[in-house]
């Protein structure tokens, strides 16, 4: 029976390793390109609450890349995929950290749940720099673990000649397909920062890097045994949501290269919902959009282009004006840091910001203890947080302030007070996802609306 083309299963395959820093996101992207070069259209999805290895994915398919997070999205990941997955050939799903990696010394939110919930054919990247026949009881010891969908292996910073020795003993004693294997080359390794990788929009010669790295891919990687087990994936037979568009609003959103960590899935769920989005740049727009009723403002680098913040004065005082009316407004990481008094950046060098809240930031050298998945309480349930929302924060930045309004806690045992929520303004660290917390978005939504009487 042919089918139609709403039902056509798209084949998918995920990219997996031991740990970060093993190659995952290089390889990734190798094989995203060797498949664009093969004429197929490739829909990157990243497991997590990742914002940069996204970014690398959608510059090099044209399509958003879209996360899938188990702790935001459980039971709904394989209804995002096919949603998400529609007018491509195939989905790519790069994992993170390492497959059973999740929340403190669980599986709880990792790339393993992912792969798991989406019936996804996994091929786990595996470095041997510096390791010999240990790989295989460390690949025996992956595959045990667990019940999975790993179905193969691919060796990173390994050499052609150690590779001919040891890829036989890995399928024999570890019962696993070994689909290649990819050398030393210092050339294609990505550079990285403090949030991580740098943004795909800065690194030079793209399209030389891609090319070099989908030959090399295609050398020393079996790309047709890949593409056979993405085939081989299971129907997932999901439905989509019904979004009903009740919120015929326009939000203005900060978008530049401050301004940059946003999740696609928070994008295409607003305008779900009815909402218009109107991108403005808070570098280099000297007023906010016209006829708006709301303003999102994400995360991304504000301490990097803090200069340049602090001299577009005037779109600073008309958010600062914005938030001391009551206006409704939705801030995340970046964007809390900018709204608060100023920013201390690495160098030691300070610019004022908004000044709309008390708060002041400074940058760290080292990864702020707070990070990970969070639950954002208000001191006093009301308004937007009348009750709990999950959320996750990523920053080097501390915060300074003896006003805040919101109790962010990690576990029953470690919390703490940061940031503001009134009636209608969410400003705080945790990055949200929408679909993992519906109500409050709605509840934002409610409030923006009554801005149009």
């Amino acid at each position: 029976m042919i089918q139609k083309p709403e039902e056509r299963k798209v084949p998918r395959l995920l990219v997996t390793a031991a740990g970060s820093g093993t190659g995952k996101t290089t390889i990734t992207l190798g094989l995203m390109q060797c498949l664009k070069n093969r004429g197929l259209t490739v829909q990157g999805y990243k497991c997590g609450p990742d914002y940069i290895d996204p970014m690398y994915h959608t510059r090099l398919t044209g399509r958003a890349s879209v996360n899938l997070d188990p702790v935001f999205h459980k039971g709904r990941m394989g209804m995002m995929f096919d949603q998400y997955s529609k007018g491509a050939d195939i989905g790519i799903l790069e994992g993170v950290m390492g497959f059973y990696d999740g929340i403190g010394s669980t599986t709880e939110g990792s790339t393993y749940e992912v792969a798991k919930e989406t019936k996804t054919p996994a091929v786990l990247i595996l470095s041997v720099k510096g390791i010999a026949n240990t790989i295989i009881p460390m690949i025996q010891g992956i595959l045990n673990y667990q019940e999975n969908t790993i179905k193969a292996v691919i060796l990173n910073q390994c050499s052609k000649g150690f590779y001919q020795q040891i890829a036989p003993k890995i399928e024999e004693e570890c019962g696993i397909c070994v689909a290649g294997y990819v050398p030393v080359n210092d050339t294609l390794t990505l550079t990285s920062r403090h949030l991580g990788l740098t943004m795909a929009g800065e690194m030079k010669q793209w399209e030389t890097y891609l090319y070099a790295l989908a030959d090399q891919i295609e050398e020393t990687v079996e790309v047709d045994q890949l593409l056979s087990l993405a085939k081989k994936a299971k129907d997932l037979n999901t439905k989509e949501e019904h979004i009903s568009k009740e919120y015929p609003v326009r939000i203005g959103v900060a978008l530049d290269e401050a301004f940059c960590f946003y999740y696609e899935d928070n994008f295409r769920m607003l305008e779900a919902l009815g909402v218009e989005l109107r991108f403005f740049s808070p570098m280099r727009d000297e007023k906010l959009p016209e006829d708006i009723q709301g303003i999102y403002l994400g995360g991304g680098y504000p301490e990097l282009f803090a200069k340049e913040l602090e001299e577009n004065q005037s779109i600073r005082m008309e958010i600062r004006q914005w938030c001391q009316d009551g206006k409704p407004i939705l801030a995340e990481c970046g964007g809390y840091m900018y709204l608060g008094q100023s920013i201390k950046n690495q160098q030691g060098q300070t610019f004022a910001m908004c000044q709309a809240f008390g708060h002041r930031t400074e940058m760290k050298e080292r990864l702020n203890l707070h990070f990970g998945y969070v639950t954002i309480l208000a001191e006093e349930p009301a308004g937007l947080l009348t009750s709990p929302i999950k959320g996750h924060e990523f920053h080097y930045s501390a915060e300074y302030g003896d006003d805040f309004t919101c109790i962010v806690k990690k576990n029953e045992k470690r919390s703490w007070k940061s940031g503001y929520v009134t009636k209608n303004q969410y400003c705080a660290y945790p990055h949200l996802s929408f679909r993992g917390n519906e109500s409050f978005i709605k509840n934002f939504l409610e409030q923006v609306k009554e801005e149009l009487v």
